[in-house]
């Protein structure tokens, strides 16, 4: 791939992920839902444009192990939705609906795969997804009217998706602090204080499994930093800082809290009785669980579980929240989702390619964290995203795959060994599906 060729790739993906906070600007400005969304256009010239390559320079489309397992998990998936049509007559509506877009979100990951292939352009697309973040945030500051009345959801359709990127935009950051090289004093404050800014955003959001992941995330910094970390201070001032973190928390928190309290309610989730049953997640899981269970845990279909929601949550010897009954609700899980849907064959292999990336992630780091900042970042975000799909349905937004993407290309770098320090814009191999897990 030329230099040049490289760049317009870079551009598409980057245009790809500015768009993705603006996801409700659209229906706001035309006033109805469309499927014809600015990110969705861009995504399909992407993909388009990837075909006519491949086609002219009689490319190969590179599938590797991980790709090969999801478009199995998939297809896994669709087969099952068709068999229980045939049998039980469902509907296939949830099934088109949710196939299409994880369809449309797998097809745009492997085209970044197949076209991105330099760690630096992994930071920058990072960097691009975080600024149109904020972007997103003030435009919902102007636009939305009062938008902290309730959970701050930015820009996004869900407030869970607006809280997975705070989360991310937070390890992004405390890995820039202790991973950049050749960073003054101030920048690495500046750091610190965007990911205290950010912070604050996720708690807004309410979102608790991305508090959750972010704090395994942050977790993971502390493991990584034994083999590269820049921040050339001494263990009284690590203490000194916590100290002073704690004072200031001590000092301000309460009086911060209890302000926020008086004007959001999203702090409403963290009381104990909402942490208790997850905000009804126990009902929908215990009934998921039964339908996966009626459906010999081969799975029920793409989607399908939509189609049992209402009536086997009215089948449960008690319900800890009766909404819960009002609504067609997902699983509000990918894990049990994945049960319940694709089976346990589709779970396995989703489970399978989550260890393997795991391995191949944090091997990445161990050989190539004194290189780029980008690998502890991204091996973090691996596991916010991991811990937050507990909680929500993430395998069918684009946001899940595209950070797929980025680890998964991440993740080559174990395989090139300890080769010392690297160009930034150094190309890393391009893993076929023999040796990519």
């Amino acid at each position: 791939m030329t230099h040049r060729a490289g760049r317009v790739w870079l551009l598409f993906a980057a245009t790809y992920v500015a768009l993705l906070p603006f996801e409700r600007l659209w229906d706001n400005l035309l006033g109805t839902s469309t499927i014809f969304k600015p990110y969705r256009l861009v995504g399909m010239a992407l993909l388009v444009l990837l075909v006519l390559r491949n086609l002219a320079t009689r490319t190969a489309f590179i599938l590797d192990r991980y790709d090969q397992a999801i478009i199995g998990v998939f297809l896994w998936g669709a087969a099952m939705a068709g068999f229980w049509h045939l049998v039980n007559g469902v509907s296939l509506e949830p099934t088109a609906n949710e196939g299409t877009l994880i369809a449309f979100a797998l097809l745009t990951c492997l085209a970044l795969k197949n076209t991105l292939n330099q760690r630096n352009h992994l930071a920058i697309i990072l960097d691009v997804y975080v600024l149109a973040f904020v972007a997103a945030m003030v435009a919902s500051v102007v636009l939305v009217a009062d938008p902290f009345a309730d959970r701050f959801r930015g820009l996004y359709k869900n407030p869970n998706q607006a809280g997975f990127v705070a989360a991310l935009a937070v390890l992004v950051l405390v890995a820039r602090f202790y991973f950049e090289a050749g960073v003054g004093g101030i920048r690495r404050i500046s750091y610190a204080a965007l990911a205290i800014g950010f912070a604050a955003v996720l708690a807004l959001s309410g979102s608790r499994g991305s508090l959750i992941g972010v704090a395994a995330g942050l977790v993971s910094f502390v493991l990584t930093a034994r083999y590269a970390s820049t921040v050339a201070i001494t263990r009284a001032q690590r203490l000194a800082i916590v100290g002073l973190g704690v004072v200031a928390l001590a000092v301000v928190g309460p009086r911060a809290w209890t302000a926020m309290q008086q004007e959001t309610a999203a702090f409403d989730r963290y009381s104990p009785e909402a942490v208790s049953n997850f905000s009804g997640r126990l009902d929908i899981w215990r009934a998921a669980l039964a339908v996966a269970v009626d459906h010999y845990l081969v799975g029920a279909g793409i989607g399908q579980y939509r189609n049992y929601h209402q009536e086997y949550v009215r089948r449960l010897p008690n319900i800890y929240a009766p909404r819960m009954v009002e609504f067609r609700l997902n699983t509000h899980s990918d894990l049990v989702g994945l049960l319940t849907n694709f089976g346990l064959p589709g779970l396995l292999l989703y489970a399978w390619v989550v260890l393997r990336l795991l391995r191949a992630s944090w091997r990445s780091v161990r050989l190539g964290a004194h290189e780029h900042y980008i690998y502890p970042a991204l091996f973090a975000i691996e596991l916010l995203t991991l811990v937050s799909e507990v909680f929500r349905d993430s395998f069918i937004s684009p946001e899940f795959f595209f950070v797929q993407a980025l680890v998964m290309i991440a993740a080559r770098r174990g395989a090139l060994g300890s080769l010392g320090r690297r160009p930034a814009a150094t190309p890393l191999p391009a893993i076929d599906a023999r040796s990519a897990a």
